[in-house]
């Protein structure tokens, strides 16, 4: 990873005002213009794109934006089998992700299928044989 989420949640608030307030970039430019400052890092990970998604989208729920252009990216990045690989990352920071996380999914209803299975620790998942 390049940064700590701690680290990611100061840098892409301050890379959404740069690049949308103060140059004047549409939201969706602002976007990939913060991916672009990492993507070319050799310590780039699926983590720090999912964290990058994550903020900006948090940020746009913020301002009342459209964040209908975030929804491939977090389609595919937040399938719950992405999340141990995440939890391992993040280390103690996992809890502010998944804080941020919880925060998002209201924005778009495909999130809502997808049981993100964020509290649970690998293997702890219940086996149940299909009765209610």
């Amino acid at each position: 990873m390049i940064m700590s989420y701690r680290e990611w949640r100061e840098a892409v608030p301050e890379d959404f005002v740069e690049f949308h307030v103060k140059l004047k970039y549409s939201v969706e430019q602002s976007f990939y213009a913060t991916l672009g400052e990492s993507v070319h890092s050799k310590y780039y990970t699926q983590t720090d794109e999912c964290c990058i998604c994550v903020l900006f989208a948090r940020i746009l729920k913020e301002h009342h934006l459209d964040a209908d252009f975030l929804s491939p990216f977090l389609s595919e990045l937040l399938l719950p089998n992405h999340m141990n690989l995440y939890r391992n990352d993040l280390g103690d920071e996992f809890g502010d992700f998944e804080s941020d996380v919880a925060e998002i999914k209201s924005l778009w209803d495909f999130l809502d299928k997808f049981d993100l299975n964020l509290n649970k620790k690998a293997g702890s998942e219940k086996k149940t044989d299909g009765r209610l």
